[in-house]
């Protein structure tokens, strides 16, 4: 299952009623360009693109500058004499083009602004929901996954087992290989965890050296118990760590949801198939 966390804008510029206004008043003035066939008047085309470059955005703000550019050049060669009669009709080109070149860099500069702080916004969501050191979903995230989970496989009627899994003795190497190496662990755990989850699944760091598992659908028998085996081969693959080599063990416990199950009693059953692991000796699969 893959996890995205992004802002997504559904606005359409065009759609926007006071752009169509803007638009209205660029017509307006246009007209009033040519009636009065002054430079005077002549600025009064730029003043809707100056407004719509503080909300309508970049294309917005680039759509009416061309209305009010294409407008410009045609009130131009309608009343060209008169026009250019007027001595600073020149100098009132050049700052209309320019002012509507800036109100183009204004709306450029904003649509940036709200880009990256959107993209601020959404890292900041990915660390609220996500581990920092393996990338899975945290504790908080993962309880409304399972949660949804939950209420997805109740109306299909499909099955959903949850693994709880625990790293063996993960204070010991800690204690002896320091916590860069514990944290390496940790992020080997999770990509083994990983690799061998579909992509309807999904896998979670629900605390220091706990994850929990999700299976849509696993199939019928046993399947569920053939992964978490599988898992916890796989992690019993020996690793070098800054020299060391270390062998992580795992126990889990597996439990499947049922009709009537909330969150809270599928970990309570995952949580104690994986203590009796333990207690059988660890590096183990049992179910609950």
């Amino acid at each position: 299952m893959q996890f995205t966390a992004t802002g997504t804008d559904t606005s359409d510029w065009w759609r926007d009623a006071r752009l169509w206004a803007l638009l209205t008043l660029l017509l307006a003035a246009f007209s009033i360009n040519v009636i009065m066939a002054s430079a005077t008047f002549f600025m009064f085309l730029s003043i809707p693109v100056v407004v719509a470059s503080s909300f309508a955005g970049l294309r917005g703000t680039l759509a009416l500058g061309a209305c009010a550019l294409t407008l410009a050049a045609v009130s131009v060669a309608l009343v060209e004499d008169q026009f250019f009669s007027e001595p600073e009709a020149p100098l009132r080109i050049i700052v209309f083009v320019l002012v509507i070149a800036a109100s183009a860099w204004m709306a450029f500069a904003r649509e940036r602004a709200e880009a990256q702080r959107r993209i601020a916004e959404a890292e900041l969501d990915r660390r609220a929901r996500f581990d920092e050191l393996t990338g899975l979903p945290n504790r908080e995230e993962a309880l409304e996954l399972v949660a949804a989970s939950l209420q997805r496989a109740r109306r299909a009627g499909d099955r959903l087992d949850v693994l709880f899994v625990d790293i063996d003795c993960f204070k010991d190497v800690n204690d002896s290989h320091g916590h860069l190496a514990g944290d390496t662990v940790l992020q080997a755990v999770a990509d083994r965890v990983r690799s061998h989850l579909r992509e309807e699944d999904f896998a979670a760091r629900i605390g220091g050296d706990e994850f929990t598992v999700v299976l849509h659908g696993a199939g019928q028998g046993d399947d569920a118990l053939v992964v978490a085996d599988r898992i916890r081969a796989a992690v019993a693959q020996p690793l070098v760590v800054r020299g060391a080599t270390i062998t992580p063990t795992v126990s889990i416990g597996v439990t499947r949801a049922g009709p009537l199950d909330d969150v809270d009693s599928v970990f309570s059953r995952a949580d104690a198939a994986m203590y009796r692991a333990k207690a059988s000796g660890r590096n183990q699969v049992l179910s609950g």
